[in-house]
C-alpha cells in the first residue's frame, strides 16, 4: 500500500474539484488548518481524516492514512485490505474505543440527567458522530 501523504490529501481534494474553503467548511475546520495539512506543516488527527474521507467519498483514505502515520496501528492492522469490510470493521473498533475512553467521565457528569461540562459534552458528541460514521460505513459494507 502506498503511503498516504499531505500531497495525496491535496490531490484527493483537487480530483473532486472541491475548493479548499468548501472542504474545510464541510469538515468543520478553518481553511488555514486544511492548508497546513495539505502543505505538510501540520498533521490532521485520524478523526479529521475520517471527516475528509466522508466529505470526498474516498473509501480508503482513513485506513491508508493510519497505515502511513501511526506505527501502533500499522503493526496491528498491516494485513487489513484498504477497502471493504475489514477496513470498515477496524475503523469502527477504533472509533468506538474513543467513545469508551470518554464514557466513564460522561456517566459521572450525567448522573443528574444532564451533561454540565460543555467541553466534555462537545467532545463526546464529536466522538459519537465519528463512531456513528464508522458504524454506517460498516453497515454499508455488510449489505
Amino acid at each position: 500500500m502506498a503511503e498516504f501523504t499531505n500531497l495525496e490529501l491535496r490531490k484527493a481534494r483537487e480530483s473532486h474539484k472541491m475548493p479548499r474553503w468548501q472542504l474545510a467548511q464541510e469538515i468543520g475546520v478553518s481553511e488555514e488548518t486544511l492548508k497546513r495539512w495539505e502543505y505538510g506543516d501540520q498533521m490532521p488527527e485520524p478523526d479529521d481524516v475520517g471527516a475528509i474521507e466522508r466529505a470526498l467519498g474516498e473509501r480508503s483514505m482513513w485506513h491508508q492514512w493510519m497505515m502511513s502515520h501511526y506505527d501502533s496501528y500499522r503493526e496491528r492492522y498491516s494485513q487489513a485490505p484498504a477497502y471493504g469490510l475489514t477496513s470498515a470493521v477496524i475503523r469502527t473498533r477504533y472509533e468506538l474505543s474513543d467513545v469508551m475512553t470518554l464514557q466513564e467521565r460522561v456517566e459521572r457528569d450525567a448522573v443528574d440527567g444532564r451533561l454540565d461540562d460543555p467541553a466534555l459534552k462537545a467532545e463526546y458528541i464529536q466522538q459519537l458522530k465519528e463512531a456513528q460514521a464508522a458504524i454506517i460505513q460498516t453497515l454499508e459494507e455488510l449489505k
